[in-house]
């Protein structure tokens, strides 16, 4: 599988995706994660600014975290008015000339309602226009193994074939989840209650998966988080706690000559690794079946 990443920050999604799928091009402009892009994949070329992307190269699959400030209950809430938001249909823009047969996209919840839901309308209708089969999703990382609050919505595609796509995201009798990787839904839960949190987690160490759960790490605060340690004292998570909290290897994103502050934000702008690794293992899994429900293509 040949895939690309379109506003890919650290590219966590190549953390994530299976070993034989590989990275042909990426779409970054912020300079911390140009440099780390560059740093950790070398032979990948990075196309820059998406709006200015023409004739890229084909490839099987594009993933892409378009930024999520104008859709956060935290943000702007100027939806697609606002030039952060109308980035989501840029990338539409750039699947056109692409064609890949999967697409991956990420936000907030909040985009979810924004516009009175007629901003994520016109999103999946400009991919259903290119002849897209789509489904949808919220998926949370506190279920996929990690310590840390994390309600996103997942879009994905398929090209002309909405049950491949809805298969990735959801079980069935004639299709089931990888042994232990089934996430669980709360129901009836405020799509952005967990957010409100402003203290965590309880301890010295590192918040354990299963033990202490902390709220999503944001990019507006340095990504920094905070922490309770006991006696009323409070302390930020340090780089290293929060690359845990997002499945990200230790020191993966220590490139020399930049902050951890530019580091913070970047991680908290990140998909988590292991939520994109469930999907890549799905995808896999689907690519995989040969009869039954999804035969045909």
């Amino acid at each position: 599988m040949r895939y690309a990443s379109i506003c890919s920050g650290i590219e966590t999604a190549s953390l994530a995706f299976p070993k034989s799928w590989k990275p042909v091009w990426f779409s970054e402009v912020d300079p911390f994660c140009c440099a780390l892009l560059k740093e950790r994949y070398p032979h990948v070329t990075n196309l820059g600014d998406l709006t200015k992307i023409e004739n890229a190269p084909a490839v099987d699959l594009v993933i892409a975290g378009t930024p999520c400030q104008s859709f956060s209950e935290q943000g702007s809430k100027r939806g697609m008015d606002d030039p952060r938001g109308q980035l989501a249909l840029q990338f539409s823009r750039v699947l056109d000339s692409v064609r890949p047969r999967w697409v991956v996209w990420e936000n907030v919840p909040g985009v979810l309602r924004s516009g009175q839901g007629r901003d994520f309308g016109c999103f999946l209708l400009s991919l259903a226009k290119l002849g897209y089969g789509l489904a949808y999703r919220v998926l949370d990382s506190q279920f996929f193994g990690v310590a840390q609050r994390r309600r996103r919505v997942f879009v994905v595609g398929h090209y002309r074939d909405w049950r491949r796509a809805a298969a990735v995201l959801f079980d069935g009798p004639q299709f089931d989840s990888p042994a232990g990787a089934s996430p669980q839904v709360r129901e009836g839960e405020s799509p952005d209650e967990s957010d409100q949190q402003l203290l965590g987690w309880t301890g010295d160490e590192t918040p354990k998966y299963g033990v202490e759960i902390v709220p999503t790490l944001r990019s507006q605060q340095g990504g920094e988080g905070i922490g309770l340690i006991g006696r009323g004292m409070c302390r930020k998570f340090t780089v290293t706690e929060m690359e845990r909290l997002q499945g990200i290897p230790d020191g993966y994103t220590n490139i020399v000559g930049w902050s951890e502050p530019q580091r913070r934000k970047a991680i908290g702008n990140a998909f988590c690794v292991n939520v994109v690794k469930w999907i890549g293992q799905r995808i896999d899994a689907v690519r995989a079946i040969d009869g039954g429900l999804l035969r045909g293509g």
